[in-house]
């Protein structure tokens, strides 16, 4: 058990430190936010991949086959909101830093990291190959929990060194300027993954 534990910490290290919008997200909120900011971003996407580690760990392949078939939409649906981010961070204002943030600001954060993350069925398949890359694939439902457990773990270890430098780069460049450049810089890249999401979903939709 504590070998899928293990198994399962590495498995979701690996996945938290891809480069996607959840990642820029994390960085974004974290410098323009705080700490507290980018763990919750950390936190949405860590039970998304939760999720879905848990149908491929289980072997739920109803839910895992219905997915993955209608990648095309999701990948489209995902895109479009993520345009929608870029455009919105692009032209927001830069927020004092003297504003705490209340209970439903982390809420909205964890949700949208969570929708996010969620929208992209392919984690699946990257839990799929990392599982077997490992010989990771649970005996019973214990072993299975525990691997789910670990994954969780190693996620929130990556998001939550990640939060602590961003919240570190707040302190020391806390300028308006710098805050607009960050902002501006992340919503770009997002806007980008979203284009790259429709484009490769249309490409899938002509192959067809």
């Amino acid at each position: 058990m504590y070998a899928h534990f293990l198994n399962g910490a590495v498995s979701g290290f690996a996945v938290s430190t891809i480069i996607s919008p959840r990642l820029i997200s994390c960085i974004r909120r974290s410098i323009v936010k705080g700490f507290t900011a980018g763990v919750f971003t950390g936190l949405g996407a860590a039970l998304a991949d939760v999720t879905y580690a848990s149908i491929a760990a289980f072997g739920m392949f109803g839910i895992s086959a219905f997915l993955i078939k209608n990648t095309i939409l999701f990948g489209i649906l995902c895109g479009i909101y993520l345009i929608y981010v870029g455009y919105t961070t692009f032209f927001k204002k830069p927020e004092t830093s003297k504003r705490s943030l209340s209970k439903r600001d982390f809420l909205q954060i964890f949700v949208a990291t969570f929708l996010v993350t969620i929208s992209n069925p392919i984690s699946i398949l990257s839990f799929i190959v990392i599982f077997t890359g490992l010989g990771a694939h649970p005996e019973n439902f214990f072993c299975g929990v525990f691997l789910i457990m670990g994954i969780f773990v190693g996620a929130m270890i990556w998001w939550t060194m990640l939060s602590f430098i961003g919240a570190l780069l707040k302190n020391k460049l806390s300028s308006d300027k710098f805050i607009v450049i960050v902002n501006r810089v992340s919503s770009i890249v997002i806007a980008f993954f979203g284009l790259s999401m429709i484009f490769r979903a249309l490409i899938k939709l002509c192959d067809k």
